[in-house]
């Protein structure tokens, strides 16, 4: 016993479209239109059916949307036991509604003396839905019911014979979002799911591994299917001025990444946000969304993967524990500097935004002139820092920009650069093998092997990338590169808050803000070797306890740790 599984073949589409290509202008809209073509391809398929059975060369055949999984094994023991040549249609019935939905099966019987006849003769109407989502199933189910054809089995209701449900319409990882009632009617194996997009790196009709899964709403998909997509596969947790744009910007190439709307989506932000860290707007369970909102929307079994970089995230008190809860698969990378050199670079990189600076990250006193120059600004800040480490301890330094002006406040310039205090909280949460420490001297000097390995811990298959650039230097900022990679989005996969945000990451992305390597290495000024050594005794005891953490989980130094000891 064969059955003929008529999947959408080249030439039955070209058949299809051909004849469908004259009337196109009078369709109206634009689904009016995909809708007519999908019944006038499954028309075609049927009609290619007819001539197999007039060879003698069909007892089933099927007719399958090609994101569906077929159990082909359940399908042939299903049909051995029911005799071809009786009438039989399977596909999804309720009450009135006679449609296909992601698999339809026809009998050598069914085609004889039903619908082949029809076909043959004045055919089934072909009909346009504006607003609609039925398609070619829709039609055939439309067409069997003209026929008077007999149904004798429904999606929806377990057979006398098998007591199985035949074909789901959602796929199978979704029965987590469905209530217990309907849970209790999937206990058994079905032939087919809907879907299941084909992957061949993906065995079985289960979603990828690496998809933490989220169940949402989409204004594409009608309310009765249930829609997953994934959550960020990975985030790029820091440090500020570390080489995390270049980093990201570098594996935005990946043809298996899919950007953001933004670099830096700032769903923690302590250092913009003291005192409430969350700074997506919404609060709630809204807040959750917007932020998933301006990722991509990724199919579970689409292969690719989707993340971010904001670098305010390693300093949250809240974060480790909410991406463990939340994004279960996620994998983090986390970049560190020289903290003297870190804080340096943050100096100069704020000069250029003085009002940023005044505001926010370098503490300044009314009338302070922040371009007085090195030695009279950063010189002050790093013996500042010495001071009130001195007076107030380690553990008394006050680091929120609201006790500005205090005897014990250090400014962010300087205690983002503690590394120590903040990797805790990562290394309690997350292993290594979901954590990977790497060093900002791998940029440049080894770039091609840090990328090897960044590649391979976010789940990626091996790809070369143009590592010439550096991006967000001093000498040319910007912290984006998003929106140059915006292309890889499909209809489907664009972030849902597209329309209200995207105006921001386009005009951001007009700033050339690369720079070759090499240049960036020479526009790059030196740090003061006086104050250099001053701020090397002050995060000396930090660097310490950084390299006892690295030591007790398994991570290898960075190069520059040693010039601390």
């Amino acid at each position: 016993m064969e059955i003929l599984a008529n999947k959408p073949s080249h030439v039955l589409e070209q058949v299809a479209l051909e004849e469908f290509r004259g009337p196109i202008a009078n369709m109206g809209g634009k689904r009016g239109v995909l809708n007519t073509f999908l019944q006038r391809k499954v028309r075609e398929m049927v009609r290619g059916m007819c001539m197999q059975l007039d060879a003698g060369n069909l007892d089933w055949g099927y007719i399958m949307d090609t994101d569906t999984y077929v159990n082909i094994t359940r399908l042939q023991n299903f049909v051995s036991e029911l005799d071809s040549t009786e009438p039989i249609y399977t596909g999804y019935c309720s009450r009135n509604i006679i449609g296909g939905g992601p698999g339809i099966l026809l009998s050598a019987g069914a085609l004889r003396h039903f619908l082949c006849p029809r076909l043959k003769r004045e055919g089934c109407s072909i009909t346009v839905r504006e607003n609609d989502f039925r398609g070619g199933d829709a039609w055939l189910g439309e067409c069997a019911r003209e026929t008077k054809l007999p149904f004798g089995h429904c999606t929806n209701e377990p057979t006398e014979k098998k007591g199985t449900y035949l074909f789901r319409r959602d796929p199978p990882w979704t029965e987590r979002f469905v209530s217990k009632d309907l849970k209790a009617d999937w206990s058994t194996e079905p032939i087919s799911y809907h879907h299941v997009l084909p992957n061949k790196n993906i065995q079985g009709p289960g979603a990828d591994p690496r998809c933490n899964l989220v169940r949402y709403k989409h204004k594409e998909n009608p309310s009765g299917f249930i829609t997953t997509r994934c959550t960020p596969h990975m985030l790029l947790i820091g440090v500020p001025k570390a080489g995390t744009t270049s980093l990201f910007c570098y594996l935005n190439q990946h043809p298996d990444f899919i950007p953001p709307l933004h670099k830096e989506l700032h769903l923690f932000a302590p250092i913009m946000a003291p005192g409430r860290e969350i700074a997506v707007k919404g609060g709630g369970r809204n807040t959750l969304s917007r932020y998933l909102n301006q990722l991509p929307i990724m199919d579970p079994r689409s292969g690719k993967i989707t993340g971010e970089a904001s670098p305010s995230y390693f300093y949250s008190l809240k974060a480790p524990t909410f991406f463990k809860k939340n994004f279960k698969t996620v994998k983090l990378i986390l970049l560190l500097r020289d903290p003297v050199d870190r804080a340096f670079s943050e100096y100069l990189n704020k000069l250029k935004s003085p009002a940023v600076a005044m505001n926010q990250f370098i503490w300044l006193k009314k009338g302070d002139d922040i371009l007085g120059g090195q030695r009279d600004y950063f010189g002050r800040v790093a013996r500042a820092a010495l001071e009130r480490k001195r007076r107030c301890g380690e553990s008394g330094l006050v680091f929120d920009p609201a006790a500005l002006g205090r005897d014990c406040y250090l400014p962010p310039i300087i205690w983002q650069g503690l590394y120590h205090q903040h990797l805790k909280r990562w290394v309690q949460a997350y292993g290594k093998e979901d954590l990977m420490l790497a060093c900002h001297s791998d940029l440049g000097d080894s770039t091609q092997d840090l990328m090897r390995k960044v590649t391979e811990h976010v789940g990626l298959p091996a790809f070369e990338y143009n590592l010439s650039l550096a991006y967000n230097t001093a000498s040319h900022r910007g912290a984006d590169c998003s929106a140059a990679f915006s292309h890889k989005w499909d209809s489907f996969s664009r972030p849902i808050l597209f329309n209200k945000l995207w105006k921001t990451a386009a005009v951001s992305n007009k700033t050339n803000n690369s720079v070759h390597f090499q240049s960036a290495k020479k526009d790059r000024p030196a740090v003061d070797a006086d104050i250099r050594g001053m701020l090397k005794r002050f995060y000396a005891p930090s660097v310490a306890a950084l390299r006892r953490q690295f030591a007790e989980h398994g991570y290898s130094e960075c190069p520059w740790m040693a010039a601390y000891s």
